[in-house]
């Protein structure tokens, strides 16, 4: 039987708009380039996924879709290294599934950060990012 999952219609997480808040004044000052990493379950949601989690992020937190990327969670490793002018540079990952994070970090030399609260996360973003917390 097909499994139909509506993304656009899911809600937030409790804390998402306090995180989201942050890491768009962080973009606006060109301390980091945000990109959204998300994923669903299966290759079979793929297409209508897509869609979906573009809009859903669009309508919640205003970003750009070409900003958002959909694959499975295996996919998500791939971005560790992004490719810039004199080389390749390491990313931060921010997931909630520690699993992510691991293979983010073993597979890509990018730095993860487990998402449970922002209060948690946050910190732990401005240390990577060489601020004090």
């Amino acid at each position: 039987f097909p499994v139909t999952i509506d993304f656009a219609q899911l809600t937030a997480l409790p804390d998402a708009a306090a995180l989201m808040r942050v890491l768009k004044q962080l973009e606006r000052e060109k301390r980091i380039n945000l990109f959204i990493l998300t994923a669903v379950p299966n290759e079979l949601l793929h297409s209508r996924a897509i869609l979906d989690k573009k809009d859903w992020m669009y309508r919640h937190f205003q970003i750009d879709p070409r900003k958002v990327f959909v694959g499975t969670r295996k996919d998500k490793s791939k971005y560790a290294l992004i490719d810039k002018m004199g080389g390749r540079q390491p990313s931060i990952l921010i997931d909630d599934f520690k699993k992510n994070i691991r293979e983010w970090e073993q597979l890509g030399s990018g730095e993860g950060i487990q998402h449970i609260t922002t209060a948690r996360t946050l910190p732990q973003l401005r240390t990577l990012l060489g601020e004090s917390a």
